[in-house]
């Protein structure tokens, strides 16, 4: 379970490097203007405080990941 946990800290890490270099090649106005954007954003968004309760939880489990797996 440990090993799941450094993944989805590892992709998370990805995915906001993916969306920062998303904002910067297409400016923040145009970035906001598509919707799937700001769904982009905030799924990486949920992914960091999944992150954050996770580390706050003994189990290490979140129910954040059922939504961000939507």
């Amino acid at each position: 379970m440990e090993f799941l946990n450094y993944l989805n800290i590892f992709f998370s890490f990805i995915f906001a490097i993916e969306l920062f270099m998303k904002m910067v090649a297409l400016d923040v106005e145009d970035f906001i203007k598509d919707r799937f954007n700001l769904f982009d954003a905030f799924v990486v968004l949920l992914s960091f405080i999944e992150i954050l309760i996770a580390s706050d939880a003994s189990d290490g489990g979140s129910s954040f990941g059922a939504l961000r797996a939507f």
